[in-house]
């Protein structure tokens, strides 16, 4: 996995040469860097998702037992 030190630049060029990108966390060490990273890729007309690993499991619920994945299907 590359340095999170990396990941705006080498999202950038993926960006620009029209690829669609999962970037896991961190997206960039910079809110401005971040943010020029979604404007770029909407120019380009590409996806750019960010991985949350732990975003549904059920302790994310606020300890309630609840499986927030359940909640979307």
């Amino acid at each position: 996995m590359p340095p999170h030190a990396t990941h705006y630049e080498i999202t950038r060029t993926c960006l620009t040469h029209g690829l669609h990108l999962l970037l896991e966390k961190p997206m960039t060490l910079s809110a401005v860097h971040a943010r020029s990273l979604v404007d770029l890729a909407g120019e380009n007309s590409v996806e750019l998702l960010i991985g949350y690993p732990y975003h549904y499991r059920s302790a994310d619920a606020g300890g309630a037992g609840i499986d927030i994945a359940e909640l979307y299907h």
